[in-house]
């Protein structure tokens, strides 16, 4: 019973929510997915449950004016002698950082939702400034991992079906590393492999590796000058503005 009441009240707290997003938004395209109890929210409760996100609300526009405004997200299998071997990422559009990661054996909604989680954790996030765009895969459009973006004020957004453009962003990190690592390097284990993600993803790429998009630095050099312009510019309005 407590875990009905619990999905009972979740499912408000997102009705809610969706209905102030769509008052706001008359114009928008919607994409509503039924999902299943198989996603392990809450044991006992049987039934579909309605998602919604916003279709298109990308529209393959993959910039941002600041940090933390939109997030590209999806998954890639990596090659490892153990067998099976997965990587979910998460992306900042405005400086290509990798904001979070994670890696499983399995491709499933505790591997996305362990990215997503990170990213959360390591960034400073306001509520309803940032949307996070994906593919329309089942993990993505679950009803935990919905729960979870709202919980945290995100926007969800979703592809098209089967189009890899319209997460073209996310598939250009997935071609950058494995042509400079993955099809470079072959691992006997999982943790070799996830030891040596580890090492390109925040030893590396976020930090060293220069992007011509970036005006010749990486994304930690890119986001860290677009700060220090913030707080310099918010700095000289104070003075202005004060008594």
């Amino acid at each position: 019973m407590r875990r009905l009441l619990a999905v009972a009240a979740v499912g408000v707290a997102l009705s809610n929510l969706l209905y102030l997003l769509m008052a706001m938004n008359p114009g928008q395209t919607w994409a509503f997915v039924a999902t299943l109890s198989g996603d392990n929210f809450a044991q006992g409760f049987a039934g579909p449950v309605l998602v919604a996100f916003m279709s298109g609300l990308v529209n393959r526009q993959f910039t941002a004016q600041a940090p933390n405004r939109l997030w590209v997200a999806d998954a890639t299998r990596i090659p490892c002698g153990e067998g099976v071997f997965w990587l979910a990422a998460v992306r900042d559009a405005f400086s290509n950082r990798i904001v979070g990661w994670r890696c499983s054996d399995r491709c499933d909604t505790d591997l996305i939702l362990g990215a997503l989680e990170y990213g959360i954790w390591s960034r400073d996030l306001r509520q309803g400034e940032l949307i996070h765009h994906s593919d329309r895969g089942s993990n993505y459009t679950s009803f935990r991992f919905a729960t979870r973006l709202a919980d945290n004020g995100i926007l969800a957004s979703v592809g098209s079906t089967g189009d890899s453009y319209d997460n073209a962003l996310m598939e250009n990190f997935w071609s950058t590393l494995k042509i400079e690592l993955v099809y470079r390097r072959s691992w006997r284990t999982r943790d070799e492999a996830e030891n040596a993600i580890f090492a390109y993803i925040d030893g590396w790429y976020n930090t060293m590796r220069i992007q011509k998009g970036l005006d010749d630095r990486s994304p930690d050099e890119y986001e860290a000058a677009w700060y220090a312009t913030a707080n310099q510019a918010r700095a000289a309005a104070e003075l202005t503005n004060a008594p």
